[in-house]
């Protein structure tokens, strides 16, 4: 039996993709401290209709995670980049959700619990 370059790297992923320990961290490089600071600052800055603020705060936030490894979250980047962009068009509560979806994506914040079915 032969093997080619690629059914050798497909068995390498394929292993690899087995045998990751459950709960394992998704992140390699931990995030900067500076990075859920500024996203707490940017809402601040909607709470007191300070937009422009909150822009130049979300993208710090932006900046520090991309430092940290942003191929590792897309997620919570793309979040950012929804927050600042609902910011300058003065849609807050919009702009507020999106920072709350980029700090869960980017693991600093625990998921809300689910409500009891009624």
């Amino acid at each position: 039996m032969t093997f080619d370059a690629s059914s050798t790297t497909i068995a390498a992923l394929v292993t690899a993709a087995g045998h990751a320990p459950e709960g394992a961290p998704t992140h390699a490089t931990p995030i900067d401290p500076r990075v859920r600071a500024e996203i707490d600052r940017a809402r601040v800055y909607l709470y007191c209709g300070r937009g422009a603020e909150a822009v130049t705060s979300v993208r710090a936030a932006r900046a520090y995670l991309r430092a940290c490894d942003g191929l590792a979250h897309t997620d919570a980047l793309a979040d950012l980049e929804e927050a600042a962009w609902l910011a300058r068009s003065g849609r807050t509560e919009s702009a507020e959700r999106a920072l709350e979806r980029a700090l869960l994506h980017a693991g600093l914040t625990a998921a809300p619990p689910s409500s009891p079915a009624a």
